[in-house]
């Protein structure tokens, strides 16, 4: 692991590869889908939305820290 925050982030992105952090992720927002209100107003999300999710909230984390050093 790295020494900093930014490192460490970026290896926690890097093991969507292998799935460890979209199980994760899948785990900790199971109880919003699995709630009435969630089934009857949410998709499942796909492997392939999870994964740009993913991308998506490590790039925006990054320029955020990355502005604010």
């Amino acid at each position: 692991e790295g020494k900093d925050f930014i490192a460490d982030l970026v290896n926690l992105c890097n093991d969507v590869e292998k799935d460890t952090l979209s199980d994760k992720i899948r785990d900790s927002i199971k109880p919003v889908f699995e709630s009435w209100a969630g089934r009857k107003y949410l998709e499942e999300i796909s492997t392939e939305e999870m994964d740009e999710l993913i991308h998506k909230s490590r790039n925006l984390a990054l320029d955020q820290l990355v502005d604010n050093s």
